[in-house]
């Protein structure tokens, strides 16, 4: 079955860059390797997959491809379980706040064991089949606060309520699991795991209830959700720093797909708009970005844009404020384990986080300037369990140890926050503010404590992991019990 797929192509400047192999699965079950080198280029049209490198182009037809991974296994965004062109699909229709899938990528139910499938229910929303994080439509999958859930485009209270009101309802177990069976007027299902709920750092209710997310809040402290059990299904509404379910939907277009505003903002403070219909492509250059649409293609200075954002404001992967074509790059650099910005500094040269600090440690390691989920070096930013700040790429244990010897550090505040100053043997410095961490939906210690996840779990006791502490006195590290939310200061 052909895929019509976004048009686009991606080239990744940079100096440097180690080379990654690109495996193809085929169809007759044999593989291709591609080596990626500095530059490559990736183009999805109607019938075939190109790839573009410095001296050489494959080639091969959508229909002889099964699917695409990297060896170095990272971004896997449309959570198919393998990292390839897909995911750059998916983040750019994040993004654009578009959907390039059309009605033979939806089912009335999972076609075969590849998950995740879009379902439709005949309701106007199409379902995922599997929760966020889950493999299988049976998997519990990861269990998210209401803020962290929305990164993951769960349904609104509206489309629960269509959910509840158009669609017929059992309790029932699938594969030895109990959950709740929703089906259709047009006969489409989907089955919803009683996964429970975890607050306090303990699971409650597996098996006998399901919680899961909208993307509407009740107030400040709570948002609406669905929740079932043998008894029945209903709305209703939850704090929001408990921990529930998610599973992902996406509205159909009842007449194709909208365009989408991208808008260029130059570097003398005037702005360009263009309009993005179904089919466009972005390409960077060394001095260009190149986008071409159907009929038209407009060529941009690199040095006269000083950012890009899209009227729908989705899919900010590199965390810099805004949504454009580097994030696009981002998600690309993840998904190939590699990164395009040479650039470090001793100290944030502007205002533009996040940006990558060079404090001189013997490592070579790098620190970011900001806390994941934060926008400047003072927010707090998320805070994460153990198993979720893997997905930022936390410093190691002996990453941190390094910090703590290699860094002298003092306790001050920095445009009013509290947090504790590290300076480098090169004199290059880092700010990590004191957020505190999340304890049974509560924030403990803000403004007087810093916590921040390693990557390292304890070596003889798998439910603690390191982690880097902090207070007006001191500096150190320990271990803790995984489940607690802390902050995450990633490293490269």
């Amino acid at each position: 079955m052909k895929r019509k797929l976004i048009l686009f192509a991606l080239l990744i400047m940079a100096t440097g860059l180690r080379a990654q192999t690109l495996v193809l699965h085929h169809t007759d079950g044999t593989t291709s390797n591609v080596e990626l080198s500095k530059h490559f280029r990736m183009d999805v049209t109607d019938a075939d997959f190109v790839f573009t490198l410095k001296d050489v182009t494959f080639a091969f037809s959508l229909s002889d491809i099964s699917y695409f991974t990297f060896y170095q296994k990272k971004g896997d965004v449309n959570r198919d379980g393998d990292v390839g062109i897909g995911d750059i699909v998916a983040i750019t229709n994040i993004m654009a706040g578009i959907d390039t899938d059309d009605e033979e990528k939806a089912y009335l139910t999972c076609p075969d064991g590849h998950h995740p499938h879009w379902i439709d229910l005949g309701i106007g929303t199409q379902w995922r089949c599997c929760n966020e994080g889950a493999s299988t439509p049976e998997d519990c999958g990861g269990y998210y606060t209401f803020d962290q859930a929305q990164a993951y485009n769960p349904p609104s209270r509206e489309q629960i309520e269509a959910l509840l009101d158009n669609c017929s309802s059992e309790w029932t177990t699938q594969n030895g699991v109990y959950g709740q069976k929703f089906t259709g007027p047009n006969g489409g299902t989907i089955f919803l795991p009683a996964a429970g709920y975890r607050g306090r750092g303990e699971l409650y209710g597996v098996g006998s209830w399901g919680y899961y997310w909208s993307s509407t809040s009740y107030d400040e402290n709570s948002a609406y959700g669905l929740n079932f059990s043998s008894g029945g299904a209903d709305w209703g509404n939850y704090y929001r720093d408990n921990e529930l379910s998610v599973r992902p939907v996406f509205q159909i277009m009842a007449t194709g797909l909208r365009a989408q505003t991208l808008v260029l903002h130059h570097t003398d403070g005037t702005t360009t708009n263009v309009e993005l219909s179904k089919n466009f492509r972005m390409d960077v250059t060394d001095a260009d970005y190149v986008i071409t649409l159907k009929d038209a293609t407009f060529t941009f200075s690199r040095s006269d844009i000083s950012y890009f954002t899209f009227d729908q404001k989705k899919g900010d992967v590199n965390r810099d404020g805004d949504v454009g074509i580097g994030d696009i790059v981002a998600i690309t650099n993840i998904m190939a384990g590699i990164d395009t910005d040479d650039e470090a500094y001793l100290t944030c040269p502007n205002d533009h986080h996040p940006h990558w600090i060079d404090m001189g440690l013997p490592s070579g390691t790098q620190w970011r300037c900001c806390n994941e989920g934060a926008s400047t070096p003072e927010q707090y930013g998320g805070y994460y369990t153990f198993e979720q700040a893997q997905a930022y790429n936390p410093p190691s244990h002996e990453q941190i140890k390094e910090l703590l010897d290699k860094c002298p550090s003092e306790w001050t505040t920095q445009n009013g926050v509290n947090g504790r100053k590290f300076t480098g043997p090169n004199g290059g410095t880092i700010f990590l503010p004191a957020a505190g961490n999340r304890w049974d939906g509560e924030l403990d210690n803000a403004g007087s404590n810093g916590y921040y996840w390693s990557s390292t779990l304890y070596e003889s006791l798998p439910s603690l992991a390191y982690y880097l502490r902090f207070y007006s006195e001191n500096a150190y590290w320990n271990s803790i019990y995984c489940l607690y939310g802390h902050t995450v200061r990633p490293v490269r």
